[in-house]
């Protein structure tokens, strides 16, 4: 079941006024390879980490939310939430 959510997220797409927005697949601003939907667009964040070490999936949405409020294992977290660094509108996936 692991596998088959995995690909699944793998192709997840979307267009919106005749562009096509492609889930992003991202092993370096995470702790664990992730698929991405949102980074900080509108001060929102919305995506998949896949801990491949227990074929398990975590569904994240972050919107306007202090790290320090997250009670959630920080390490779930991008390596730059709420940081100065971060950068804005990576990617969008209209629902």
């Amino acid at each position: 079941m692991y596998q088959a959510e995995a690909e699944r997220l793998s192709r997840i797409s979307d267009e919106y006024r005749g562009e096509e927005n492609k889930i992003v697949y991202d092993n370096e601003s995470f702790h664990m390879p992730s698929y991405v939907s949102m980074y900080n667009f509108d001060n929102t964040c919305e995506y998949a980490i896949l801990e491949e070490e227990h074929s398990v999936i975590h569904y994240i949405y972050l919107q306007f939310t202090d790290k320090n409020k997250i009670k959630f294992d920080q390490n779930l977290l991008p390596d730059s939430y709420n940081s100065e660094s971060i950068h804005e509108g990576v990617q969008h996936i209209r629902p």
